[in-house]
């Protein structure tokens, strides 16, 4: 009978250290998911664009489309890379002077691009939308 206690004790010890150790591991797993950082990007004619993405079959279909602010980022070694962002995470101000250099502060998670701040020179936003068709 106590060898029949002692191997049930054993068998929950052995449970609770397994339960232990999975828990601790998504633990880690989380902290390593929320890590963020932040870099900070030149940017070069900076414009807006949309890309359109379809499926259709037997006469039947759906087209969505996706907002995009894109530009060219300025790399290490002088070069320039296309680089777009999703409207729905950039944020715009139209803070810099004329003579400064455009830039995005890009916040990072390990599971993409958290949100983007844009940074332009002044009055590059158009404020009225011209509806005339002249």
């Amino acid at each position: 009978m106590d060898r029949d206690l002692v191997s049930a004790l054993m068998g929950l010890v052995s449970l609770g250290t397994i339960i232990a150790l999975i828990i601790a591991g998504f633990g880690q797993i989380d902290k390593e998911l929320s890590k963020e950082y932040t870099e900070e990007v030149k940017l070069y004619s900076i414009s807006t664009d949309k890309e359109y993405e379809g499926s259709f079959v037997l006469g039947s279909g759906s087209i969505d489309s996706q907002e995009y602010i894109t530009a060219y980022q300025i790399t290490e070694d002088g070069g320039k890379k296309y680089f777009k962002m999703n409207r729905d995470k950039v944020t715009i101000y139209d803070t810099l002077n004329n003579d400064e250099q455009a830039y995005a502060v890009i916040k990072r998670a390990s599971l993409g691009i958290k949100e983007i701040k844009l940074y332009v020179p002044k009055n590059t936003i158009e404020k009225e939308i011209n509806l005339s068709l002249q």
